[in-house]
């Protein structure tokens, strides 16, 4: 996935017209909404982690099954 490649984040802020903001994944798809960017950030922050997390044991395991 090319978010891992280059070390950028697969989740993100964006902030919606009518005072909402959104955490968006890389494809654009709302993830949820918030009322506050404090909010919105922690939980992009703990997405991204658990993403690298879970890629990281992904690529463990898939490199442990092809020897």
């Amino acid at each position: 996935m090319k978010s891992t490649e280059n070390n950028a984040l697969f989740y993100k802020v964006e902030k919606a017209g009518d005072d909402k903001i959104l955490v968006v994944n890389e494809a654009g798809r709302v993830i949820m909404t918030c009322h506050d960017l404090n909010s919105a950030s922690h939980y992009v922050t703990l997405l991204n982690e658990a993403f690298k997390v879970g890629y990281k044991l992904g690529y463990h395991d898939a490199n442990i099954e092809q020897r």
